[in-house]
């Protein structure tokens, strides 16, 4: 019976502590329809994350992009505002859609905000048509005001 206790407490335990860890959020600005900015071989991105509640959880998110092959870089910049936000920089080596999921699963990102629309990490296809209709639109714009 004292196992059953157990096991029954250790579970609501487990329970407990995976419903209080909450995803990250991930929120970027498109420049000209894209999020990323291509350096010589590499891929930069900016953006501000939401979601880390201590220094022990930034200091296993650096962790986690140190171990993953295709980041080159990886920086989280200090102070966190005050609603606890964190400006970031991360480097690819690659910006293959597979790569980037497993690394954003790795991490505990549950949304991507880009331009203030949120995405989860089964909509990159939808966010990639999204920031191409946004690069055709600035593009048009541009041309048109170039053109008076």
């Amino acid at each position: 019976m004292k196992k059953i206790i157990s096991l029954i407490v250790l579970f609501l335990g487990v329970t407990f502590y995976s419903f209080s860890q909450s995803g990250l959020v991930f929120h970027f600005k498109s420049n000209n329809g894209s999020i990323t900015l291509q350096q010589k071989d590499n891929y930069s991105m900016s953006f501000t994350i939401s979601g880390l509640k201590s220094e022990d959880q930034v200091n296993k998110l650096k962790e986690i992009f140190s171990l993953n092959s295709n980041v080159k870089q990886f920086e989280i910049f200090n102070p966190p505002t005050a609603n606890n936000e964190r400006k970031a920089r991360l480097t690819l080596i690659s910006k293959d859609k597979e790569k980037l999921i497993e690394l954003f699963n790795s991490a505990n990102v549950s949304k991507l905000v880009v331009d203030d629309k949120d995405y989860t990490l089964d909509q990159l296809d939808q966010l990639k048509i999204d920031l191409k209709a946004k690069h055709k639109e600035v593009n048009s714009t541009s041309s048109a005001s170039q053109s008076r």
